[in-house]
């Protein structure tokens, strides 16, 4: 599960507790998706020495998702 600390500050922003009761608010202006699983991805790599299972454990996917979309971003 990723939470709000762990997002870029530019994307958590000083956001609050979502209404629903989650730990995330999609700011007003929306977001890049994309963008935004990319830069986590890479956050787990560097976090974890590069070492795939470590990342992959880190944002709660199995290695194989981690590979895909490693591929999916063209993340080396």
């Amino acid at each position: 599960m990723v939470r709000l600390t762990q997002l870029p500050r530019a994307i958590a922003g000083s956001a609050g507790p979502a209404p629903n009761g989650g730990g995330m608010v999609l700011p007003a202006a929306g977001l890049d998706l994309g963008a935004t699983e990319r830069e986590l991805i890479a956050q787990a790599l560097a976090r974890a020495g590069g070492n795939k299972t470590a990342a992959a454990r880190l944002l709660g996917l199995s290695r194989d998702t981690l590979r895909y979309r490693l591929e999916k971003f063209n993340i080396q």
